[in-house]
Parts: C-alpha cells; structure tokens; sequence
C-alpha cells in the first residue's frame, strides 16, 4: 500500500497529468509546496487563464467552516492565473490574500479576470 502522499499525487496526475515537480515556499510564518504538473487539463487552462490551485484557511466561509470537531483544520482550494503564482511566490500568502480582499475578488468564480 502506497503512503497517503503517493495516493494524493497518484489521485493528482490521474485528472491533472503528469507531475514535474514542487517547489517548496515560506513566509517563515507558513510554508506550502507548488506542485507542477504536465498539461492540466490544457482546455480547462486556456478557456479559464487558470494553471494553478492555491490552498488556503477557508477565509471566504463563516469562521464555524475552519475546524471540524475542533480537531482538523479546513482549508480550501481554488484556481489562479499564472500571473497569481508569480506573485504568491513573489509576495507570500499573506500579501496574495490581502490583494483578493481588497480587490473584492470572487476567488470561486472560474472566469473570473486575475487580480493582478
């Protein structure tokens, strides 16, 4: 049996395609890892601008949504243009969600225009 981090990247690079590689950021307060894959989805990604997902606390959602049973943390994911990436890996996480704040950002709408 694979470990839960092969299963994740199995599941990813069922729907996603081909994993070529990670890049692991900090803020020095937090720290994710980008991972890069081959051709997600290429007509999803042309149609929407949209070439990365990016996970965060579930900020967009009533505070009771951010913990289950006080014991697991929830976070959710949602799609970026490349121009986002370059400014999260630029900026920090922190900086990236003040910007979609500010900006009033719909960050679930798929077509919506990136906030940079």
């Amino acid at each position: 049996m694979n470990n839960m981090g092969e299963m994740l990247l199995d599941h990813y690079q069922k729907y996603l395609g081909e994993f070529i590689g990670a890049e692991p950021y900090s803020d020095n307060e937090h720290q994710i890892q980008l991972l890069g894959f081959d051709n997600i989805f290429e007509d999803f990604s042309k149609q929407h601008n949209k070439t990365a997902v990016y996970f965060t606390e579930s900020y967009v959602l009533p505070e009771d949504f951010s913990t289950v049973g006080g014991k697991c943390k929830v976070y959710m994911g949602f799609f970026i243009s490349p121009d986002e990436a370059d400014y999260v890996k630029k900026y920090g996480c922190e900086q990236f969600e003040e910007l979609l704040e500010e900006k009033e950002t719909d960050v679930i709408a798929l077509d919506r225009n990136p906030a940079i």
